[in-house]
């Protein structure tokens, strides 16, 4: 529920997984764009991302992957989605 500054209420419907899934070890992104995909893909696996390919950051997915999972495997689910490339050298993560 949200209290707006005017005292008006609004309900509306979540879903769960996207603030509960990281308790259960899971990455959980539910219509997120690639960029911010990247994004908490590099902190926690401690990447530099690079975007060669500028168009993929728009470019939206719903994604799962377990958190203790290597970065070398989450690439690979990123890779079987069949949009992007993503390359993994050294400690820089590039999206082709």
């Amino acid at each position: 529920a949200q209290i707006h500054t005017d005292g008006t209420i609004r309900v509306t419907q979540v879903d769960p997984r996207n603030y509960t899934a990281w308790t259960e070890g899971y990455f959980y992104f539910d219509n997120a764009t690639l960029e911010d995909i990247m994004r908490e893909l590099g902190r926690w696996y401690n990447l530099t991302i690079r975007f060669e390919n500028t168009r993929a950051m728009s470019y939206h997915f719903t994604f799962w992957a377990r958190r203790t999972g290597s970065a070398e495997e989450t690439l690979r689910l990123i890779n079987g989605l069949g949009k992007v490339n993503a390359v993994l050298e050294d400690e820089t993560l590039t999206i082709r």
